[in-house]
């Protein structure tokens, strides 16, 4: 132990000149913000960052309107998005295919000019009189999910699969008019289910005084209503805050440890030609983000459980369900060996906590690898992350990411602290309490 608390205090020794507090920009790291801005809102995200982090990061890095702005982490968009509206270029990729199919309705340009067509057919979709779903098609789909039966009554799920099956006639219909009606339809079904995201799991409302507690029984909420409502408030957005069509931006499906190629053939951008990049990569804290997002997943057929588990397996390893990828095993630190040893040592109550937390820094070395060939000479990166302390050690992940970035060109800059986290009750109650820091890392390429 006293020679894992020597290199990790060498380590913030090294690095203390670039740490400072921010404490006001603690709201900003999280998605708060959003659920009050026009279109960032149309979907509720919790693991995302706020546009109100990317405006003044944008502002702190000077990025102008000649600049070139990319997120290989950016989920729903916030970073596009932003970048968008003030007429900065921006490319946004995420490994999620519903992450990436919202961020590219939030983007659409086209919805503007086809608002007639959306009224009329908003109007269409919240009038047409309910028909029961085939017993195959309702047998097949809670057969997918057996959450759905938890999640949902069996008449709202009915409900549910009645407005799905009509959005899907509109496909051949027009796109843009589908991926509108669809982004709505996916915004409401946590609203009208009995269930709540909470870190990668769901918790249940008033089940037995166990879960959630809410103010409004879900059971109450009139699914047409809900629908009807979010697609004119999203139809509102579109007209009083239509997408400019100066830049350029779009989204992608595609994993961030390998930028440059998903880069040069997804959009034909070569290397060292981004400005800046601005994200914020999953936190080492065991939540599986696309479990989270498994309603959403089945439901809107994005994919079945084949698809599911391939997917969770190839996301980035903050979390156990992840597998190693023999082109992503990049040499570890000694400063993480020696933490995962002591972590080891220590004992975890789940056996492959050590391998994670290893392999989330192999990863993450192949990400800032590829972010430093995307970026020009004295681009900027900037990574909001999270520390986290597992059996009693603390990983300090934003010392440990610039510490990597330098094996590969990239300069720590600073280290803002926007807040400290508290740990689990569990982690407290054995180790005692350590807060650990949130934080925006900045880097620069040489």
């Amino acid at each position: 132990m006293a020679l894992v608390a020597k290199k990790i205090e060498t380590l913030e020794d090294k690095y203390l000149p670039l740490i400072k507090e921010a404490f006001d920009l603690r709201a900003l790291t999280t998605f708060v913000p959003n659920k009050k801005r026009p279109i960032h809102n149309w979907f509720p995200y919790t693991q995302g960052f706020s546009a109100d982090l990317i405006e003044y990061l944008l502002k702190k890095l000077k990025i102008g309107k000649k600049g070139f702005v990319v997120d290989p982490f950016c989920g729903v968009g916030t970073t596009p998005l932003v970048c968008v509206q003030h007429g900065i270029s921006s490319i946004g990729f995420d490994i999620s295919p519903i992450a990436v199919f919202l961020a590219d309705a939030k983007i659409n340009r086209s919805y503007v000019v086809k608002t007639e067509l959306l009224k009329k057919e908003i109007e269409g979709i919240c009038k047409s009189p309910f028909k029961e779903p085939s017993e195959e098609s309702l047998s097949v789909t809670l057969a997918k999910l057996p959450l759905l039966r938890h999640a949902y009554s069996l008449d709202r799920v009915k409900e549910l699969l009645f407005f799905r099956e009509e959005i899907k006639r509109r496909r051949e219909l027009d796109q843009d008019i589908y991926q509108f009606l669809k982004t709505g339809l996916m915004a409401i079904l946590e609203e009208v289910s009995n269930v709540r995201k909470h870190g990668a799991h769901y918790r249940f409302i008033n089940n037995n005084n166990v879960g959630v507690k809410t103010l409004v029984d879900p059971s109450l909420f009139n699914v047409r209503q809900c629908l009807r409502l979010k697609l004119y408030k999203m139809l509102s957005d579109i007209q009083k805050h239509p997408i400019p069509g100066e830049v350029d931006v779009s989204v992608h499906q595609g994993d961030a440890r390998m930028l440059s190629q998903e880069l040069s053939r997804k959009v034909g951008i070569r290397k060292g030609r981004c400005t800046a990049i601005i994200t914020s990569p999953p936190y080492l804290n065991r939540d599986n983000y696309i479990a989270q997002h498994k309603i959403e997943l089945f439901f809107m057929e994005f994919g079945d459980w084949e698809a599911y588990r391939r997917l969770t397996a190839t996301t980035l390893r903050s979390h156990v369900e992840a597998r190693s990828i023999p082109e992503f095993l990049c040499k570890d630190l000694p400063e993480v060996a020696a933490l995962v040893k002591q972590v080891e040592e220590n004992g975890v109550n789940y056996k492959g906590i050590p391998e994670m937390i290893l392999g989330y820094f192999q990863d993450m070395e192949c990400v800032l690898r590829e972010i430093s060939s995307a970026l020009k000479p004295g681009g900027a990166a900037t990574l909001v992350v999270g520390n986290v302390r597992w059996a009693g050690v603390v990983i300090p992940v934003d010392l440990l990411l610039i510490r990597l970035g330098e094996k590969h060109g990239l300069v720590g800059e600073e280290i803002i602290i926007t807040r400290y986290k508290n740990n689990s009750p569990q982690q407290m109650k054995r180790y005692g309490k350590i807060p650990v820091r949130e934080s925006i890392v900045i880097l620069r390429k040489d």
